[in-house]
């Protein structure tokens, strides 16, 4: 795990999550009603997992091939892959807490801030989910160890990139077989 600590790479990082943040606050869950073009690269089995860490509060932004979460890319039209869609949202929305499980000792409760299927559209577009989930902490969590476990509830989750943004910190952690650990 690199640590930097850079005040000005920090605020950079930060503004970049505020952007992310903005984007995720407007979306709405409404499958295949918004096209996306994804600003790096798509692979199936890979998760992009950002976590902010503010005061009490840490916010937790997903981005996953919709094909690991629900077992598809296109839009849902038949009723079976409508449930399947729906199903796959409700499992991560459900268990995400225990998916990215802060230490006990925190006190941290996550809700669904936002959560977003999108179908893949024009050519070389993907289908993925993009959720935003929001914890507040009995104690700040900084320094706290965080349990990775996305094996249990997705096992197409293979590989999950970690970005931490804690304080003056930024870190990372690459994640191999759906499960690992990451400290904020």
């Amino acid at each position: 795990m690199a640590t930097m600590n850079h005040p000005r790479l920090n605020s950079t990082v930060l503004a970049g999550f505020a952007g992310v943040s903005l984007v995720f606050s407007t979306c709405a869950f409404a499958a295949g009603k918004t096209k996306h073009k994804g600003h790096h690269a798509h692979e199936h089995g890979h998760a992009e997992l950002s976590l902010v860490v503010e005061g009490t509060k840490l916010t937790a932004r997903l981005e996953v091939p919709a094909e690991s979460i629900y077992g598809f890319e296109y839009e849902a039209k038949t009723d079976a892959d409508k449930k399947k869609r729906d199903a796959g949202c409700e499992k991560l929305k459900t268990n995400f807490g225990a998916m990215v499980a802060v230490d006990p000792a925190y006190g941290c409760t996550f809700t669904n801030k936002s959560l977003e299927p999108r179908a893949a559209g024009h050519a070389g577009d993907h289908g993925e989910t993009h959720a935003e989930f929001e914890a507040t902490c009995q104690k700040p969590p900084s320094g706290a160890n965080v349990d990775i476990a996305f094996d249990k509830f997705f096992p197409r989750v293979k590989k999950i990139k970690v970005q931490v943004l804690s304080g003056e910190k930024q870190s990372g952690a690459d994640i191999q077989g759906g499960k690992g650990s990451a400290k904020l």
